[in-house]
């Protein structure tokens, strides 16, 4: 018994194409070039535990090659703590999916001694947001922060990407004095 191909009409199969794309996971790619930024809330009555007015926190990521990129990160916390992390991560292939993995070193820029695990800070991108894990125990160790900003869970959503004009604070270079 001979099979005949059946023939689909070309508008058929345009939607039936558009129909599938449209059931796919449509997210840009997550590790363009970009400057995300979430403004942290307002001081209330409590505001010994709130960050001050106007203050933000944000999530720079900058390829520099195929699989490294520059990334900035400052999390604003408690107390008008603020926590800024600066380097360059190397993108890695883990259970979850892709993420940008930056070792952070302790404040004066040594490396661990002694066999000790470095202390990681992850960046995992997901349909809508970047969110941040660390080594916790290693990043405890070390101090990560002085103890004051907690990076682990934090996130930053994909609708919060700024232009790289306009006052984006990814990347910014402190003014210099003359």
């Amino acid at each position: 018994m001979a099979m005949q191909a059946r023939r689909c009409s070309r508008p058929a199969l345009i939607l039936a194409l558009a129909a599938l794309a449209s059931t796919a996971d449509a997210r840009p790619d997550a590790w363009a070039d970009a400057c995300y930024v979430r403004p942290e809330p307002a001081a209330a009555a409590d505001a010994a535990i709130r960050p001050p007015a106007g203050a933000q926190s944000s999530l720079g990521i900058r390829r520099t090659k195929t699989r490294l990129f520059d990334v900035a990160l400052t999390v604003v916390g408690p107390n008008a703590s603020v926590c800024s992390i600066t380097g360059v991560a190397r993108l890695r292939s883990g259970a979850t999916g892709e993420m940008l993995v930056l070792p952070v070193r302790p404040d004066g820029g040594a490396a661990t001694k002694g066999g000790a695990s470095p202390c990681l800070v992850a960046v995992h991108a997901t349909s809508d947001a970047f969110e941040l894990t660390t080594s916790e125990p290693a990043c405890q160790a070390q101090s990560l922060c002085g103890g004051q900003v907690a990076l682990q869970g934090q996130r930053f959503d994909m609708a919060s990407r700024v232009a790289s004009q306009g006052g984006a604070p990814c990347f910014e270079r402190p003014a210099t004095r003359p």
